[in-house]
C-alpha cells in the first residue's frame, strides 16, 4: 500500500490552500507466512512456525521548521 501526508491551510473565506508535502508518496508491504502442518516440524527448533515481515524500501520526511513546529502543536493539542 502506499501512503503520503501533508499540510494544508484554510483562510477566512473557507478556502484551502494547496498542500504543503511533509512525507512524500512511498510504498510499503507486509508479507506473513504460516506453516503448514506445523506438529511435523516440532523436532526442528530452527524452522519458523510463523513469519511475519514488513518492507519499507525508502521513507522521507522533508518539512520546515515552522511545519514542524506547527505539527508538534497539532499533536499536543490531541
Amino acid at each position: 500500500f502506499g501512503f503520503q501526508a501533508g499540510l494544508t491551510s484554510l483562510d477566512i473565506r473557507g478556502s484551502y490552500s494547496l498542500p504543503a508535502p511533509v512525507i512524500p508518496s512511498f510504498s510499503t508491504a507486509v508479507y506473513a507466512k504460516l506453516l503448514k502442518l506445523p506438529r511435523h516440524w516440532t523436532t526442528r527448533s530452527h524452522v519458523p512456525i510463523k513469519e511475519c515481515i514488513f518492507e519499507l524500501p525508502n521513507l522521507t520526511v522533508q518539512a520546515t521548521r515552522a511545519q514542524t513546529l506547527l505539527l508538534q502543536t497539532i499533536c499536543q493539542s490531541w
